[in-house]
């Protein structure tokens, strides 16, 4: 730890990570209109591993900086491919050449 310099949260992370805990709160609120979009677990489980990587990089600055940050990118990388799944069946299905 000698000549370390441990780095807190900075504001802008714990901003996102409200926000984020607004857009979650609107969406539990609104679940059943949520439900109606095309492959909604789908685009659930993409947020929620983005609302992840978040809630991550603050957690980062207080304990373990490098297996943080190795969990909040592959939180991102996996949300990443969730949404672009998300989008693919989406558009699949609105031009009727795939599964629901």
């Amino acid at each position: 730890m000698r000549g370390e310099v441990r780095r807190l949260a900075q504001d802008n992370e714990l901003f996102t990570v409200f926000l984020g805990l607004a857009a979650l709160v609107f969406l539990v609120a609104h679940r059943r209109a949520f439900h109606r979009l095309p492959d909604s677990p789908l685009l659930l489980a993409a947020y929620g591993s983005l609302f992840l990587g978040w809630i991550a990089t603050v957690i980062e600055g207080f304990a373990w900086p490098a297996v943080l940050n190795l969990v909040e990118h592959s939180f991102y990388a996996v949300s990443g491919v969730l949404f672009g799944g998300w989008g693919w069946h989406a558009l699949r299905r609105n031009r009727g050449g795939g599964p629901s």
